[in-house]
């Protein structure tokens, strides 16, 4: 039987109620609850036989385990406003950086096309104008496949986000479609609209308009 080193085992025979094993639960006995031989080593559970202190929060998918209290944790509480705000601004970083690299591509290749050095000299013009009219485009199909496909976006996936319906159930594509086009509310109110993420309920103007919600998920589950 595996014990503590600072703490004096067991006699032989069935280990006494209480007594710390090595694993997540106390070793059962015929002993009664409660019931800790004075001089034996023990560890009380908070909540449990013995102790008067409150039970510890417990890892619902695995019972009596507390829960991991880092960076992947999955507390009940939403996910922080700053955390939310974090994901979608990397996400709009990745979209302008695509549209700027389809630009680039497409202004590299008509210029090669033409061969003239006018179109050369307007090849940087052209790639902004291409980049500008890409963008909102690929914005939306961005946040459309990825909220649809996977409930979360690279970025939220990152940062142990998820995006569900109010009643915790996946958006499926016309909600995913339906949150993205949500989107146009905070953008028109110059950011407003965002705000009420800052509420208890953490769910910005396009999350209520939509039926949404932002939960803690860790990545690739």
């Amino acid at each position: 039987m595996a014990y503590p080193p600072d703490k004096t085992p067991p006699p032989p025979g069935p280990p006494p109620a209480g007594w710390y094993d090595g694993t997540l639960e106390p070793t059962r006995s015929g002993l009664p609850p409660g019931s800790f031989p004075t001089g034996y080593g023990v560890d009380i559970i908070p909540g449990g036989p013995g102790s008067t202190l409150p039970p510890d929060p417990v890892n619902p998918a695995r019972p009596g385990e507390r829960p991991r209290d880092d960076f992947f944790a999955r507390p009940e509480e939403p996910p922080s406003f700053f955390r939310r705000a974090l994901a979608f601004v990397l996400d709009i970083a990745i979209c302008d950086a695509l549209a700027t690299l389809l630009g680039t591509m497409a202004a590299f290749g008509t210029a090669l096309a033409a061969g003239t050095p006018q179109m050369w000299e307007d090849a940087a013009g052209y790639a902004v104008r291409v980049s500008a009219q890409a963008f909102p485009m690929i914005l939306f199909g961005y946040f459309v496949f990825f909220t649809a496909y996977a409930g979360r976006t690279p970025m939220k996936m990152a940062l142990s986000l998820e995006v569900q319906t109010a009643d915790g159930e996946p958006l499926g594509w016309g909600r995913a479609v339906w949150r993205t086009v949500c989107y146009l509310v905070p953008v028109l109110t110059w950011g407003i609209g965002f705000l009420s993420a800052l509420g208890p309920q953490r769910r910005g103007a396009h999350d209520r308009l939509s039926g949404t919600r932002v939960v803690y998920r860790p990545p690739f589950r």
